[in-house]
Formats: C-alpha cells, sequence, structure tokens
C-alpha cells in the first residue's frame, strides 16, 4: 500500500535495530485479537471475525506483519462497532486495469451496503467486505496467483448471496372467480323400512334430514327416488309397497325443507322385489331389500382460487 510504504521502512529499521524481542510490542493488535471471539451475529461482529482470520493468516501463515496489523485494527474497529470501511482503491498500487476491476467491485458493494445489504444479510455482506480487501491486498502483491483468486472468487460468492438476499421477493397476487362446476353422480344413501310397512321410522327421518342438508346450495339437481321390498309376499303386492315407500320418502323430504320445484328432474320409480341389495330366493324376509334408494347429480357454484 504506497500510504504505508514509508512506515513499513521505519518498522523495519525498527525491527532489526531492535531485534525480536521488540517485534511483538509493535504489532501488538494481532496477538491482541488472538484471544477474541467477536461474539454476536450483527454485521461488525461477523466483520470482525472475517478481519481477525484474514489478519492472522497474514501473520502468521505469510509473515506480512505489517497488512497483518492493518487488518487486526479494522477487526477491532469493527467489534466497537465503528464500521470500517473496504479499503479504498486509490490508496494500494495497482495497474490500471487490476484498478478498474476493483474499482467496479467496490461499487458493487458500497450500493449492496446503501440499500442496506449490512442489515438484510450481515454474513454475507461481512465476507463481501473482507473477501474483497483480501483481493485488493493480494492483487497489490501480485505473485500469489492462488492467494488473489481464491479473494477474488470468495468475494463474489458473497456478493452473490447478498444480492438473492437483497432480491425483491415474489409475491403471488391471488385472484377468486367463481365457476360452475359438475357435481359427480353421488349416492346420497338409502332409508330402510320395518316388515310390511312404508312409515318412515327415527333413523330414516334423521337420514332424510341429512340428504336434504346435502342438496343445499346445489344447481341442476337431478334427484332420483326408486322403492323396493324383500321377496316375501305377491310380486304384484310389493309393486305397491315399494311405490309406498318411494312416496313415503318424497313426503319427508318436501317435509324437511327440500325445494321440489327447483328440482332440475325428479324420478320417483318403485321397482318392488326387483333388483334385489341381496340376493334371496322367493318368500324370504330381507331387512336389506327392504328399502328406498336416493341418489342426485347436481351443479354447484364453487370459489376457484388462481394464483397470476
Amino acid at each position: 500500500m504506497l500510504k504505508r510504504t514509508l512506515m513499513i521502512a521505519v518498522s523495519a529499521t525498527a525491527l532489526l535495530a531492535a531485534g525480536n524481542a521488540n517485534a511483538k510490542m509493535m504489532f501488538y493488535d494481532v496477538e491482541r485479537i488472538q484471544e477474541q471471539s467477536f461474539a454476536g451475529d450483527g454485521f461488525s461482529q461477523h466483520l470482525a471475525r472475517e478481519y481477525k482470520e484474514f489478519a492472522t493468516s497474514e501473520a502468521y501463515k505469510m509473515y506480512d506483519w505489517i497488512d497483518a496489523e492493518h487488518f487486526a485494527a479494522k477487526a477491532i474497529s469493527a467489534n466497537k462497532g465503528e464500521m470500517p470501511m473496504p479499503e479504498e482503491v486509490s490508496g494500494w498500487n495497482l495497474t490500471k486495469a487490476h484498478a478498474q476491476e476493483l474499482t467496479g467491485a467496490r461499487n458493487r458493494l458500497m450500493e449492496a451496503f446503501s440499500k442496506g445489504g449490512r442489515e438484510a444479510a450481515p454474513s454475507n455482506a461481512a465476507s463481501a467486505q473482507a473477501k474483497f480487501d483480501c483481493w485488493i491486498e493480494q492483487q497489490e502483491e501480485n505473485w500469489q496467483v492462488a492467494d488473489i483468486a481464491a479473494c477474488k472468487a470468495g468475494f463474489y460468492a458473497a456478493m452473490n448471496g447478498l444480492d438473492a438476499a437483497m432480491a425483491p421477493k415474489t409475491v403471488a397476487m391471488k385472484q377468486t372467480e367463481t365457476k360452475m362446476v359438475e357435481f359427480p353422480v353421488t349416492q346420497l344413501g338409502a332409508v330402510f323400512f320395518q316388515f310390511d310397512k312404508a312409515s318412515l321410522d327415527a333413523t330414516a327421518k334423521a337420514k332424510l334430514e341429512e340428504i336434504v342438508s346435502s342438496l343445499k346450495n346445489k344447481d341442476e339437481v337431478e334427484l332420483h327416488v326408486v322403492g323396493y321390498t324383500d321377496s316375501s309376499g305377491p310380486a304384484s303386492y310389493n309393486q305397491v309397497l315399494s311405490r309406498k315407500r318411494a312416496q313415503s320418502v318424497m313426503a319427508g323430504l318436501r317435509a324437511r325443507g327440500l325445494n321440489v320445484g327447483g328440482l332440475k328432474l325428479l324420478d320417483v320409480n318403485a321397482r318392488g322385489e326387483n333388483g334385489q341389495a341381496v340376493s334371496t330366493a322367493d318368500g324370504v324376509r330381507s331387512a336389506a331389500n327392504r328399502r328406498v334408494e336416493i341418489t342426485a347429480s347436481a351443479k354447484q357454484t364453487i370459489a376457484v382460487t388462481t394464483t397470476k
């Protein structure tokens, strides 16, 4: 760094004169941060940890004590919440091409900061700043190709993460529309009768309440009510009895609020002892066959939510 050239020369002379024993005293910030963890999830604490890692590497791996001390001081400053800024490109001895590239990178970083990047993604923001400083420091030395590439790649990876965190979130706009949907053919149920009876018991009445409720708010209802008997008794008698049962069910549906006039189709039929639910021989009493089956098809207006 040009602005520290004189300091480096003076420090080197002092080191030679003082010997190794005084070297640690001159670079006290590097050693000072080794005992500090800089705990916290805010931008400043993330940045302090990033600078500590970089300064430690510069001191104990690269043996670049001057730059190590500089970035250790930035670690301490960040931990105090003083918000040290990314290095100024003009303060480093760079080729014109490298200076242009790093200027563009710094401008991108500072624009993200101005839009709240430090708050939106503190870890990514801190990593981007520290990796930028690493890149510019290594680029000035311009001989450790792998280290330059690593710092540069780290900067762009962190910037991509920062940009992603700050990108406008896609919000699904929901629009509700109402359309006619075909209600499927439904087996509503069956009502059962005592032997030789067409009257509704308590269980049958409860079933009719359920059926009337299920047909509410449905359009173009086609209702089919079909009466049956078991095979006990003459077929002609059973035909009449099955019709009485179907009519009894219809009367029960009306009594419970079914709007018969609003039906698209009403089919009341009687099949006597034909169409048994449980197949039996002639003359056999069967509770399962003494029934009225009720089915319906309909259209229902439902709200369908579409997302644009």
